[in-house]
């Protein structure tokens, strides 16, 4: 049967207290380098590298969502201005034959 290995606090630099630790933690999910899950205790110290690791990706999610957005709505836009530039050069040729199309101004 293998020794098990006694772990030393990050803060106290005493052995570690375990579950008696207010930083000892318990983390639930998907490890952010490997992809396997995750249900573990430990420091919360300990925990850091592996939660900024997460963050970062997260945020490099979030940036590229962004960006899609923006392309999308560009996008859009740039369509409808182009319709509307359509509609009143529509107006603008039509408007001596079809007084409809061109509305009165309260000025």
């Amino acid at each position: 049967m293998p020794k098990e290995i006694k772990k030393k606090c990050p803060l106290v630099g005493e052995e570690c207290w375990g579950h008696e630790c207010e930083w000892y933690q318990q983390i639930r999910g998907t490890h952010p380098q490997t992809g396997e899950p995750v249900d573990e205790y430990m420091c919360a110290m300990l925990w850091q590298n592996i939660l900024l690791i997460e963050n970062s990706q997260q945020q490099r999610q979030t940036g590229a969502a962004v960006e899609s957005f923006r392309n999308e709505l560009t996008t859009g836009v740039g369509n409808m201005v182009a319709l509307a530039r359509q509609n009143m050069n529509y107006k603008i040729k039509n408007s001596e034959t079809d007084p409809r199309l061109v509305e009165d101004s309260d000025e």
